[in-house]
Protein backbone atom coordinates (compact mmCIF):
# COMPACT_ATOMS: atom_id res chain seq x y z
CA UNK A 1 0.00 0.00 0.00
CA UNK A 2 1.02 3.61 -0.98
CA UNK A 3 2.16 5.60 2.22
CA UNK A 4 0.40 8.44 0.71
CA UNK A 5 -2.79 9.00 -1.44
CA UNK A 6 -3.76 11.76 -3.73
CA UNK A 7 -6.33 13.89 -1.64
CA UNK A 8 -9.10 13.88 -4.27
CA UNK A 9 -10.58 13.08 -7.26
CA UNK A 10 -10.09 15.50 -10.30
CA UNK A 11 -7.75 16.35 -13.44
CA UNK A 12 -4.20 17.50 -12.80
CA UNK A 13 -4.22 21.28 -14.01
CA UNK A 14 -0.68 22.26 -12.94
CA UNK A 15 2.51 20.19 -11.98
CA UNK A 16 5.67 20.59 -10.15
CA UNK A 17 8.07 23.48 -10.84
CA UNK A 18 5.50 25.07 -13.64
CA UNK A 19 4.58 28.87 -14.51
CA UNK A 20 8.29 29.80 -13.23
CA UNK A 21 7.69 33.54 -14.10
CA UNK A 22 4.53 33.75 -12.14
CA UNK A 23 6.18 32.05 -9.12
CA UNK A 24 9.19 34.11 -9.78
CA UNK A 25 7.19 37.51 -7.64
CA UNK A 26 7.01 34.98 -4.26
CA UNK A 27 10.94 34.12 -4.92
CA UNK A 28 10.48 30.57 -5.96
CA UNK A 29 11.43 28.50 -8.90
CA UNK A 30 8.28 27.15 -9.92
CA UNK A 31 5.13 26.04 -8.78
CA UNK A 32 5.84 24.54 -5.53
CA UNK A 33 3.43 21.30 -5.73
CA UNK A 34 0.61 20.45 -7.80
CA UNK A 35 -3.22 21.13 -8.77
CA UNK A 36 -5.88 19.08 -8.77
CA UNK A 37 -9.32 20.44 -10.04
CA UNK A 38 -12.67 19.46 -9.96
CA UNK A 39 -15.96 20.48 -8.83
CA UNK A 40 -15.69 23.10 -5.92
CA UNK A 41 -17.14 21.11 -3.00
CA UNK A 42 -15.64 17.86 -3.60
CA UNK A 43 -14.12 16.18 -0.64
CA UNK A 44 -10.24 16.65 0.14
CA UNK A 45 -9.37 13.44 2.05
CA UNK A 46 -5.80 13.07 4.24
CA UNK A 47 -2.78 12.28 1.88
CA UNK A 48 -2.13 10.15 4.91
CA UNK A 49 -1.89 9.58 8.86
CA UNK A 50 -1.08 11.93 11.22
CA UNK A 51 -1.82 15.31 13.22
CA UNK A 52 -3.32 18.39 12.25
CA UNK A 53 -0.44 21.08 12.13
CA UNK A 54 -2.16 23.74 10.80
CA UNK A 55 -5.94 24.29 9.60
CA UNK A 56 -7.26 28.21 8.77
CA UNK A 57 -6.59 31.41 6.37
CA UNK A 58 -2.68 30.95 4.61
CA UNK A 59 -2.03 34.41 6.01
CA UNK A 60 -1.95 32.90 9.49
CA UNK A 61 0.86 30.73 8.71
CA UNK A 62 4.36 31.72 7.68
CA UNK A 63 4.96 28.51 5.33
CA UNK A 64 2.08 29.13 3.33
CA UNK A 65 0.85 33.00 2.97
CA UNK A 66 -1.84 34.97 1.70
CA UNK A 67 -2.11 33.02 -1.92
CA UNK A 68 -3.06 29.66 -0.17
CA UNK A 69 -6.45 30.87 1.02
CA UNK A 70 -8.06 28.10 3.25
CA UNK A 71 -5.84 25.84 4.26
CA UNK A 72 -4.54 22.64 6.39
CA UNK A 73 -0.88 21.15 6.89
CA UNK A 74 -0.74 18.09 8.23
CA UNK A 75 2.48 16.39 10.30
CA UNK A 76 3.55 12.98 9.52
CA UNK A 77 6.19 12.73 11.84
CA UNK A 78 8.83 12.88 8.98
CA UNK A 79 7.31 15.36 6.48
CA UNK A 80 4.09 17.49 5.92
CA UNK A 81 1.38 17.65 3.87
CA UNK A 82 -0.45 20.67 2.45
CA UNK A 83 -4.08 21.24 0.93
CA UNK A 84 -4.46 24.86 -0.47
CA UNK A 85 -7.79 26.73 -1.58
CA UNK A 86 -10.01 24.94 0.17
CA UNK A 87 -13.73 26.47 0.64
CA UNK A 88 -13.46 24.97 4.13
CA UNK A 89 -12.51 22.44 6.52
CA UNK A 90 -13.81 20.10 9.07
CA UNK A 91 -10.79 19.41 11.02
CA UNK A 92 -8.81 21.76 14.00
CA UNK A 93 -5.29 22.43 15.07
CA UNK A 94 -3.91 19.00 16.99
CA UNK A 95 -6.59 16.99 15.75
CA UNK A 96 -5.47 13.11 14.48
CA UNK A 97 -6.30 12.02 11.14
CA UNK A 98 -6.35 8.68 8.66
CA UNK A 99 -5.23 8.32 5.86
CA UNK A 100 -8.39 9.09 3.41
CA UNK A 101 -9.95 10.82 6.09
CA UNK A 102 -12.02 14.23 4.93
CA UNK A 103 -10.28 16.92 6.40
CA UNK A 104 -12.30 19.88 4.01
CA UNK A 105 -13.93 20.45 0.52
CA UNK A 106 -12.65 22.05 -2.82
CA UNK A 107 -12.74 25.32 -3.11
CA UNK A 108 -11.24 28.54 -5.15
CA UNK A 109 -10.14 30.31 -1.51
CA UNK A 110 -6.70 32.91 -2.29
CA UNK A 111 -5.11 32.95 -5.90
CA UNK A 112 -7.24 30.95 -7.75
CA UNK A 113 -8.88 31.32 -10.95
CA UNK A 114 -11.18 28.44 -10.59
CA UNK A 115 -12.04 25.66 -7.54
CA UNK A 116 -8.79 23.14 -7.04
CA UNK A 117 -6.68 21.25 -4.73
CA UNK A 118 -3.44 22.66 -4.44
CA UNK A 119 -1.15 19.26 -3.03
CA UNK A 120 1.84 19.68 -1.38
CA UNK A 121 5.39 18.28 0.75
CA UNK A 122 7.33 19.80 2.72
CA UNK A 123 10.11 17.37 4.13
CA UNK A 124 11.64 17.70 7.91
CA UNK A 125 13.70 19.66 8.58
CA UNK A 126 12.27 22.20 6.06
CA UNK A 127 14.12 23.45 4.07
CA UNK A 128 13.22 27.23 2.88
CA UNK A 129 16.16 27.94 0.59
CA UNK A 130 15.39 24.71 -2.05
CA UNK A 131 13.63 27.51 -4.66
CA UNK A 132 10.27 25.94 -3.66
CA UNK A 133 10.27 27.46 -0.51
CA UNK A 134 10.93 23.88 1.34
CA UNK A 135 8.64 22.14 -0.77
CA UNK A 136 9.46 19.11 -3.07
CA UNK A 137 7.73 16.91 -5.79
CA UNK A 138 4.73 14.91 -4.48
CA UNK A 139 4.79 12.23 -6.82
CA UNK A 140 8.23 11.59 -4.63
CA UNK A 141 6.04 10.41 -1.58
CA UNK A 142 2.87 9.36 -3.51
CA UNK A 143 5.59 6.58 -5.35
CA UNK A 144 6.71 5.11 -1.93
CA UNK A 145 5.36 2.83 0.03
CA UNK A 146 4.93 1.78 3.75
CA UNK A 147 6.96 -1.61 3.90
CA UNK A 148 8.84 -2.32 0.97
CA UNK A 149 6.94 -4.10 -1.84
CA UNK A 150 4.24 -4.97 0.91
CA UNK A 151 0.89 -3.49 0.73
CA UNK A 152 0.65 -4.16 4.94
CA UNK A 153 1.53 -2.28 7.51
CA UNK A 154 0.20 -2.28 11.32
CA UNK A 155 -2.23 0.76 10.86
CA UNK A 156 -3.57 -0.35 7.52
CA UNK A 157 -4.20 -3.84 9.48
CA UNK A 158 -5.54 -1.90 12.80
CA UNK A 159 -7.98 0.33 10.85
CA UNK A 160 -9.34 -2.49 8.41
CA UNK A 161 -9.95 -4.53 11.31
CA UNK A 162 -11.93 -2.06 12.98
CA UNK A 163 -14.10 -1.09 9.94
CA UNK A 164 -14.75 -5.15 9.47
CA UNK A 165 -15.01 -6.61 12.68
CA UNK A 166 -15.81 -2.88 14.39
CA UNK A 167 -13.67 -4.91 17.65
CA UNK A 168 -9.95 -3.67 17.98
CA UNK A 169 -7.43 -6.48 17.18
CA UNK A 170 -4.88 -7.69 19.55
CA UNK A 171 -0.70 -7.13 18.76
CA UNK A 172 -0.81 -11.29 18.42
CA UNK A 173 -3.70 -10.38 15.48
CA UNK A 174 -1.22 -7.39 14.13
CA UNK A 175 1.39 -9.82 14.25
CA UNK A 176 -0.29 -12.62 12.34
CA UNK A 177 -1.23 -10.63 9.32
CA UNK A 178 2.56 -8.66 9.26
CA UNK A 179 4.26 -12.28 9.19
CA UNK A 180 1.92 -13.38 6.17
CA UNK A 181 3.23 -10.06 4.50
CA UNK A 182 -0.23 -9.89 2.22
CA UNK A 183 -3.37 -8.32 1.93
CA UNK A 184 -5.27 -11.51 1.40
CA UNK A 185 -4.45 -12.73 4.84
CA UNK A 186 -6.31 -10.06 5.91
CA UNK A 187 -9.28 -9.69 3.69
CA UNK A 188 -9.34 -13.70 3.61
CA UNK A 189 -10.19 -13.16 7.40
CA UNK A 190 -8.55 -13.81 10.89
CA UNK A 191 -7.32 -16.87 11.48
CA UNK A 192 -9.95 -19.77 10.97
CA UNK A 193 -12.85 -17.04 10.61
CA UNK A 194 -12.44 -16.35 6.92
CA UNK A 195 -14.29 -12.97 6.26
CA UNK A 196 -16.70 -14.20 3.38
CA UNK A 197 -18.30 -15.84 6.11
CA UNK A 198 -18.58 -12.91 8.45
CA UNK A 199 -19.92 -11.12 5.76
CA UNK A 200 -22.12 -14.13 4.72
CA UNK A 201 -23.75 -14.20 7.88
CA UNK A 202 -24.17 -10.41 8.09
CA UNK A 203 -26.39 -10.79 4.98
CA UNK A 204 -28.36 -13.88 5.92
CA UNK A 205 -29.67 -12.02 9.06
CA UNK A 206 -30.71 -8.93 6.86
CA UNK A 207 -32.57 -11.56 4.53
CA UNK A 208 -34.14 -12.98 7.63
CA UNK A 209 -35.24 -9.54 8.38
CA UNK A 210 -36.44 -8.57 6.01
CA UNK A 211 -39.07 -11.40 5.18
CA UNK A 212 -39.91 -11.11 8.87
CA UNK A 213 -41.04 -7.61 7.71
CA UNK A 214 -42.77 -8.93 4.43
CA UNK A 215 -44.73 -11.15 6.31
CA UNK A 216 -45.52 -8.38 8.93
CA UNK A 217 -46.45 -6.38 6.02
CA UNK A 218 -48.68 -8.61 4.22
CA UNK A 219 -50.63 -9.49 7.60
CA UNK A 220 -51.66 -6.18 7.99
CA UNK A 221 -52.52 -5.72 4.19
CA UNK A 222 -54.84 -8.86 4.74
CA UNK A 223 -56.91 -6.85 7.96
CA UNK A 224 -56.70 -3.09 6.13
CA UNK A 225 -58.64 -5.14 3.52
CA UNK A 226 -61.36 -6.57 5.34
CA UNK A 227 -61.56 -3.69 7.45
CA UNK A 228 -62.29 -1.35 4.42
CA UNK A 229 -64.82 -3.71 3.09
CA UNK A 230 -66.78 -3.85 6.85
CA UNK A 231 -66.46 0.06 6.67
CA UNK A 232 -68.33 -0.17 3.01
CA UNK A 233 -70.92 -2.67 4.38
CA UNK A 234 -71.70 -0.19 7.91
CA UNK A 235 -71.69 2.97 5.39
CA UNK A 236 -74.43 1.28 2.96
CA UNK A 237 -76.42 0.17 6.08
CA UNK A 238 -76.52 3.10 7.60
CA UNK A 239 -77.58 5.23 4.31
CA UNK A 240 -80.66 2.32 3.78
CA UNK A 241 -81.49 3.75 7.66
CA UNK A 242 -81.29 7.69 6.57
CA UNK A 243 -83.05 7.14 4.15
CA UNK A 244 -86.16 5.57 5.62
CA UNK A 245 -85.85 7.80 8.60
CA UNK A 246 -85.94 11.00 6.28
CA UNK A 247 -89.27 8.91 4.36
CA UNK A 248 -91.09 8.88 8.10
CA UNK A 249 -90.24 12.09 9.00
CA UNK A 250 -91.63 13.20 6.06
CA UNK A 251 -94.99 11.12 6.33
CA UNK A 252 -95.63 12.57 10.28
CA UNK A 253 -95.13 16.09 9.10
CA UNK A 254 -98.20 15.25 6.31
CA UNK A 255 -100.32 13.56 8.85
CA UNK A 256 -99.63 16.23 11.42
CA UNK A 257 -100.92 18.52 9.07
CA UNK A 258 -103.67 16.60 8.15
CA UNK A 259 -107.09 18.36 8.45
CA UNK A 260 -110.93 16.99 10.52
CA UNK A 261 -113.22 17.48 7.91
CA UNK A 262 -115.29 14.79 6.14
CA UNK A 263 -116.56 11.92 7.26
CA UNK A 264 -114.07 11.16 9.22
CA UNK A 265 -114.98 9.76 13.01
CA UNK A 266 -112.57 10.47 15.90
CA UNK A 267 -113.13 8.66 18.98
CA UNK A 268 -113.06 11.49 21.14
CA UNK A 269 -115.61 13.55 19.73
CA UNK A 270 -118.21 11.14 20.86
CA UNK A 271 -119.67 10.11 24.15
CA UNK A 272 -119.78 5.95 24.38
CA UNK A 273 -123.67 5.95 24.95
CA UNK A 274 -123.82 7.95 21.66
CA UNK A 275 -121.55 5.48 19.90
CA UNK A 276 -123.79 2.46 20.94
CA UNK A 277 -126.94 4.12 19.97
CA UNK A 278 -125.29 4.88 16.30
CA UNK A 279 -124.69 1.00 16.34
CA UNK A 280 -128.13 -0.36 17.31
CA UNK A 281 -129.70 2.01 14.50
CA UNK A 282 -127.96 1.41 11.90
CA UNK A 283 -127.89 -3.04 12.82
CA UNK A 284 -131.59 -2.84 13.36
CA UNK A 285 -132.23 -0.47 11.19
CA UNK A 286 -133.86 1.69 13.52
CA UNK A 287 -135.56 5.45 12.40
Amino acid sequence: MARFILPTPGTRTQGFGGNAAYYAQYGQKGHNGFDIGNKSGTPARAAGDGTVYFEGWGKNNGWLGIPAGISVLIDHGDVYSGYAHMSSTIVSKGQTVKQGQIIGYMGATGAATGPHTHFEFLPKPVNTGNGYYGRVNPDIYLNQSSEGNSDMTPNFIKRTYYMVANATPSQAEVDFHMAKSNPESFINGFGDSPLWKRLEAQRNSLIAERDNLQNKLSAEQVKYVALVTDLESINAQLNVANQKIAELDAEIVILKKEPRTGQTVYLDDYSLGSLLSAAFAKLFKIK
